[in-house]
């Protein structure tokens, strides 16, 4: 959660209590440089007296904790908007009350505390839909494509499903697209596309695709563009040779990395190509590690997103969805790979996705899911 700065008229009343037995005059103030460190803890019972001031400086970090006890008076109003109050919500879900919730960065990368049910959004045009992807710049904006032999364009779309424009990549070719991901690029943010299907271990190169991402005014359609689209050819070590149908942009080092799709029984192998992607030779990938997942008789993995923060991994089969959590003090996102997994809800076969295939975080809170096939149901799950 980003620092939050006490704005430079709050003051902190009377009847805010910190410890009963230390008192802080009412001159004293905090200077403008003076910061909380992230692991600064306000003790239960001190008391600031009514003339203590907050000075415009003063930051609080996002690891500050307040102990059950402290109470923040119904006045004092912290910088950005956010009011402390009897039980006011500071943002991404942080609640500053008798029990503070730490961060689950809900409203800002995607990942919630707790998962609502399965909502159908409307119906989607493509009838075999692979990949899928919320846009970073244009809210309520979704793209997706169609699997292999299709046309090389990405199917723009509102959050109901309904279609807004279509975006054909010049100098592209869809052999056999199976995923795509948001992330950083030198144009600012791009659009990748990954021809990394290879269901016979016959394909003779694996690449990915690069777009700029438009920008479209709100409430308005796309229409049909043509965009000019880089080619990054990708090499497995050892040239191995392995079908994947997911693709992963990390959102801050647009760092590359594809999890494979293995055999019944078998499991998944991530593999990383770190940014920035070469044009002209093969961007050979290192393997980062098997993973723990399909789990027991799930099947195959299909698709993934990982989350607008870089810290939360969504990884699917046809019919179940996981979520990987980055372990706290993790040197590098590579560790996500190795990290326990939960469950989380998708829309199970019959009745929900019979070949799901698409998944992609909402950076308001929540992810989108789908499956292949005709007059399939694009669905969301939110935030409890």
């Amino acid at each position: 959660m980003p620092s939050v700065v006490e704005d430079a008229g709050s003051s902190q009343d009377a009847s805010v209590v910190m410890d009963a037995g230390g008192t802080v005059d009412a001159g004293a103030t905090v200077d403008a440089g003076t910061t909380m460190d992230a692991g600064a803890m306000v003790d239960a019972g001190v008391t600031m007296d009514a003339g203590v001031t907050m000075d415009a400086g003063v930051t609080m970090d996002a690891g500050v904790t307040m102990d059950a006890g402290a109470t923040m008076d119904a006045g004092i109003t912290m910088d950005a908007g956010v009011t402390v109050d009897a039980g006011v919500s500071m943002d991404a879900g942080v609640s500053v009350d008798a029990g503070l919730t730490l961060p689950d960065g809900g409203s800002i990368c995607g990942r919630c505390t707790s998962y609502g049910s399965v909502q159908n959004m409307g119906m989607i045009s493509l009838n075999e839909i692979s990949g899928l992807a919320a846009s970073r710049q244009n809210p309520g904006v979704l793209y997706g494509h169609n699997d292999s032999g299709g046309a090389a364009a990405l199917t723009v779309m509102r959050t109901n499903g309904a279609t807004i424009g279509t975006i054909n990549l010049m100098g592209a070719t869809n052999l056999d697209w199976e995923d795509m991901a948001i992330g950083p690029c030198p144009a600012g943010t791009c659009l990748y596309v990954g021809e990394i299907g290879d269901n016979g271990s016959s394909n003779l190169t694996y690449a990915v695709y690069r777009v700029t991402e438009p920008v479209i005014p709100a409430g308005t359609s796309l229409g049909t563009v043509t965009l000019p689209s880089e080619r990054f050819e990708l090499a497995y070590p050892n040239n191995l040779k392995t079908d994947a149908e997911t693709l992963l942009i990390h959102p801050l080092t647009g760092d590359l990395y594809i999890v494979s799709k293995q055999q019944f029984g078998t499991k998944s192998t991530a593999y990383k190509a770190t940014a920035p992607l070469m044009p002209v030779s093969p961007n050979v990938m290192t393997r980062v590690s098997m993973m723990a997942v399909p789990d027991g008789l799930d099947l195959p993995i299909t698709g993934g997103d990982i989350d607008p923060c870089g810290t939360t991994l969504l990884l699917r089969s046809y019919s179940t969805l996981y979520q990987f959590v980055l372990p706290a003090g993790a040197s590098s996102f590579d560790a996500i790979f190795t990290a326990p997994f939960s469950r989380v809800p998708v829309a199970a076969f019959p009745g929900g996705e019979a070949q799901g295939e698409s998944v992609c975080w909402n950076p308001g809170g929540g992810y989108f899911t789908a499956s292949e096939g005709m007059l399939q149901q694009l669905h969301f799950v939110a935030c409890q």
